[in-house]
């Protein structure tokens, strides 16, 4: 999933006459995850979602260098959302150089930023872009790292770990969902699969998650999976506690032998129970898991 592309410019000395310039480079990686556009109002507050990604988006973050420093990051997603909303490209986003990885650098803009989200690995980094644009902000997350080259042709592993969602509801407005994730991968030669349940779901600033995600099984090819479907289901069960209008969910396998998985997912469903209040309420959302075996 990651690319690295090194742009030397080497340095010049013409002695006596003129000091060495500084070496400049960039490195560039593809992030893969889900997007979601919402109306903001006028003090930046979400209102309303506009739209989101269906299948996955990927976005093109390069980072430049000066002197092995990172100095500024270009980010640009490619293809549209289900609406057809395309994300805003940025460029010489000013790097924070107190919380970066090896993978991606934290930076902001005038009006956008990528920034780290709490689920994290060894092997993995996942990114969160965000960027407002004519009165409508998109949020994004896509996952990066260091891809498994060993993919097991045998047995199988089980994978812990965190989730974590930005969800909004027509009863419940905006909220950001955190739980755990146990993904269960079996290995086979050229092709495996993997299922997985978020649970534990809990809402910030506040309210009650009333269900798990189920992950159903999707196949794994090469070291990553795509095209997963989602369920709302009750707490520990596989009953269905709404009706889902669109889901997809994708990832990647990451470092030595399969050690870690991370990816994204998006969802929309109605008739959900509500997060804040009684009743139930139509919902959708995007987040991004990871685990480790």
């Amino acid at each position: 999933m990651q690319k690295s592309i090194l742009v030397a410019a080497m340095a010049l000395s013409l002695a006596g006459c003129m000091p060495s310039l500084s070496t400049t480079s960039s490195r560039s990686a593809v992030l893969k995850g889900h997007v979601m556009a919402f109306d903001v109002d006028a003090n930046g507050n979400a209102v309303s979602v506009r739209d989101r990604s269906g299948k996955a988006n990927e976005a093109v973050v390069t980072t430049h260098f000066v002197a092995d420093e990172a100095k500024t990051v270009d980010i640009s997603v490619n293809g549209q959302l289900l609406n057809g909303s395309a994300v805003p490209a940025r460029s010489g986003l000013k790097v924070d150089g107190k919380i970066s990885n090896s993978f991606v650098a934290a930076a902001a803009g005038p009006d956008s930023f990528l920034g780290l989200a709490s689920v994290k690995g060894t092997n993995f980094a996942v990114g969160a872009y965000g960027v407002t644009e004519g009165g409508t902000t998109y949020f994004g997350l896509g996952a990066t790292g260091n891809r498994t080259t060993d993919v097991p042709a045998t047995g199988s592993a089980r994978y812990t770990g965190a989730m974590a969602a930005t969800v909004a509801g027509s009863a419940s407005g905006f909220q950001s969902v955190v739980g755990t994730v146990k993904m269960d991968a079996s290995f086979g030669p050229g092709q495996g699969s993997i299922s997985g349940r978020v649970s534990n779901l809990t809402a910030v600033p506040g309210g009650t998650v009333d269900y798990d995600i189920l992950m159903e099984p999707t196949a794994i090819v090469g070291s990553a999976y795509e095209n997963g479907r989602l369920r709302l289901v009750a707490p520990g069960s596989s009953t269905s506690v709404a009706t889902m209008a669109s889901s997809d969910y994708q990832g990647a396998l990451y470092g030595a032998g399969a050690g870690e998985t991370a990816g994204t997912f998006q969802f929309a469903a109605d008739g959900a129970p509500a997060i804040v209040g009684t009743g139930t309420e139509s919902i959708q959302g995007i987040g991004v898991f990871g685990g480790s075996k």
